[in-house]
């Protein structure tokens, strides 16, 4: 994992408040919207998460993502009903749709994958390695919740930021993801 200097959080925590104002945005909406009709929600979940793929593949996602809703979903379970609705392995956007429904899990992104020393992986198999490294990413940042570093994190975080009810998780997961080795 990279070295968390009071620096490199600082550095990171002075880029966050715009991702921060979408995504308590997406938050603040995803259960007050049918996401399958509503434009507005996909285009501003689309500009947060980066998500440049087409209207079909949309489709299906933002269908998984409304059916839900009620129950939540797993990792392993939102991986597997995209890669069978869309034919792609899509384990970033498979954790961004569950940690939108449930925001005490980390999203996998290149970076903060990186910042961990962790990797999606190739080759055979693929399915059942991306939800090991999903498993291994969530046990780094429950150890880093737990950690001074995690600690230090979060206490500035909420010096910064004392209005945002998000989760500690996501506190994290936004400042990791503005650390870019």
């Amino acid at each position: 994992m990279i070295q968390l200097t009071e620096s490199v959080i600082d550095g990171a925590l002075s880029r966050v408040e715009t991702g921060l104002r979408r995504y308590c945005w997406i938050q603040e909406n995803v259960h007050a919207r049918d996401v399958t009709q509503d434009y507005e929600f996909q285009n501003k979940f689309n500009a947060f998460y980066k998500v440049r793929r087409g209207s079909e593949w949309r489709r299906h996602f933002y269908t998984l993502l409304e059916s839900s809703k009620a129950d939540g979903i797993t990792f392993a379970d939102a991986l597997h009903i995209l890669l069978e609705e869309t034919s792609k392995l899509e384990a970033s956007f498979a954790s961004k749709l569950v940690a939108t429904l449930h925001p005490e899990k980390p999203v996998i992104d290149r970076h903060v994958l990186r910042n961990f020393g962790l990797r999606l992986p190739s080759g055979t198999d693929r399915e059942h390695h991306c939800v090991a490294c999903y498993e291994r990413l969530c046990e780094n940042y429950s150890a880093l919740l737990k950690s001074a570093e995690g600690a230090m994190i979060l206490r500035k975080f909420n010096s910064l930021f004392a209005w945002p009810k998000i989760t500690d998780m996501k506190k994290l997961d936004l400042v990791l993801w503005q650390i870019r080795l």
